[in-house]
């Protein structure tokens, strides 16, 4: 379960191989939980200098998506790992992949939105309003990522993950099978929680809620998956992937409302509206159909999980 402990890893070695080489971080169980954080870290890192340069020059939206991703990533381990590393130096750094994260918000929103809008009949003048609103929000997001002003904490990053170590608090040191296994099963127990308080009556925010939980699942999951081994851990995978869309879709349909709101009055409105009310109502109640086997699936993987730590 937690492999050789007494094995040695050279961890320098390694970490300059992730950093001169384009190849992902493959984590041993008993490797230190802090030094394979700033592994991910730093092959995250790369990708996101990679994507930001990337979507300048070409402008592609899933380039924008995936950085989106990576961003939210970094914030939500750093966040999920409290007390790897000093408190301080943590709430800095999530605090600015964060801001850096949102500044694309308004643009993802209203991409999703078009897209759905160019589906419907007689949307064109929405189309041409949300269009308008969207080349005004793709200027804002290009001038904001052109400015390396916002991204001068990136270059604290890089000496924060080339000096980690020095900046190590409580839980570094421990081995990534015990403090990862005991993590993930605090997040999964969580979203158990959550999702067996839901019912008919919750407000949509209670749903939004989870939909964060389980991307907090899912990042963990990824980081920790090499060093889990356990029956029905690929179809809890599975799982979670589809409670995730389905989650996303309510988030997505709540947005647009928003978004319908602040456009003029406009032909095909009202009728707008009222579908995607009703699709709230169908994706909401997909989720509560669904949730008692998610849960129970759930509670399956944070049992075997107990094993890690114990």
């Amino acid at each position: 379960i937690h492999a050789n402990e007494n094995e040695q890893i050279d961890y320098k070695r390694a970490y300059n191989v992730f950093k001169n080489k384009e190849i992902s971080p493959n984590f041993a169980a008993n490797l230190k939980s802090g030094e394979a954080l700033r592994a991910l870290f730093l092959s995250i890192f790369k990708e996101i200098k990679r994507l930001k340069g990337d979507y300048l020059q070409d402008h592609d939206e899933e380039i924008l998506h995936n950085l989106r991703v990576n961003l939210r990533k970094v914030r939500s381990l750093l966040k999920i790992f409290n007390g790897v590393f000093d408190e301080k130096v943590t709430l800095f750094f999530g605090e600015n992949f964060k801001i850096l994260a949102n500044s694309t918000n308004k643009k993802r929103d209203l991409d999703i939105f078009l897209g759905f809008l160019s589906e419907q009949k007689h949307a064109n003048e929405l189309i041409y309003f949300v269009q308008k609103a969207l080349n005004l929000e793709y200027e804002n997001v290009k001038s904001y990522l052109s400015d390396e002003e916002n991204y001068a904490f990136l270059k604290e990053w890089e000496i924060f993950l080339n000096e980690g170590e020095f900046y190590g608090s409580k839980l570094f040191d421990v081995s990534l099978s015990r403090l990862g296994s005991f993590k993930l099963r605090t997040l999964l127990v969580l979203a158990q929680k959550r999702l067996k308080s839901l019912d008919q009556d919750c407000p949509n925010e209670s749903f939004h809620k989870i939909r964060i939980e389980l991307k907090k699942v899912r990042y963990t999951y990824e980081f920790l998956s090499e060093i889990f081994y356990f029956d029905g851990l690929k179809k809890y995978e599975e799982r979670l992937k589809d409670m995730q869309e389905i989650f996303g879709a309510l988030q997505d349909y709540d947005v647009w409302l928003g978004i319908l709101e602040r456009l003029p009055v406009a032909a095909g409105k009202e009728k707008l509206e009222s579908k995607i009310y009703k699709q709230i109502y169908k994706t909401r109640e997909e989720i509560l159909k669904k949730r008692l086997k998610f849960i129970k699936a759930t509670r399956k993987i944070s049992r075997n999980l107990k094993i890690y730590y114990i």
